[in-house]
């Protein structure tokens, strides 16, 4: 890949779990932030005034556009990686920023250098049990699936596996979940009589 652009799917996925807030506020860090995730620096021009949606979008195309380059310069071999890699790797880098990307996990910056895709999976993982912020965990788990190129999509409903047992003509219903940090389907049996 010679020049990466985000794809008009992984914005709008930034923006869902950044969601459009029209004031100034502090997020789970500390930060002073608005529209969809656009942090306050000493050079911002906006003040302390409401935001339309549109200028929270404006805002963000100009964020997005400035942290590409960085991005790319904190990603070895980023050349190496899919389209889908480097939207789930862009995703992690503007949610966390570029300190947290480079500094805080040795072993994803590891992974990145080696090509080890299954190191960079597992170190996904910025915030992933955080207590405060449990939406981390399902923001890393799609991040995660992306990079595997998984086609899952968080916002469809979990269907639930039914089986039929003949011998007492009953319904199991097994809700399936994803154990952390692994990615297998188990789940609690209910029994319901046939009706």
């Amino acid at each position: 890949m010679e020049k990466y652009t985000p794809s008009e799917s992984i914005l709008e996925k930034i923006r869902e779990y950044e969601k459009f807030v029209n004031h100034w506020y502090k997020d789970g860090n500390g930060f002073w932030t608005l529209g969809y995730g656009h942090k306050k620096t000493l050079n911002d021009t906006v003040d302390n005034r409401k935001i339309s949606e549109q200028q929270a979008l404006d805002l963000f195309n100009n964020d997005v556009n400035s942290r590409v380059v960085t991005f790319l310069n904190a990603t070895p071999n980023w050349q190496k990686f899919n389209q889908s890699e480097l939207d789930a790797l862009f995703d992690l880098f503007y949610n966390i920023g570029e300190h947290a990307y480079k500094n805080k996990s040795p072993k994803l910056q590891l992974g990145l250098k080696t090509m080890d895709k299954q190191m960079i999976i597992d170190n996904m993982d910025h915030g992933y049990n955080d207590t405060k912020n449990p939406g981390l965990r399902k923001r890393r788990d799609f991040e995660r699936n992306l990079f595997k190129g998984s086609t899952i999509k968080l916002e469809t409903p979990i269907r639930f596996n039914k089986i039929i047992l003949p011998q007492d003509n009953t319904i199991v219903y097994i809700p399936p979940r994803i154990a952390p940090k692994f990615n297998k389907f188990g789940g609690i049996i209910t029994k319901r009589r046939f009706q």
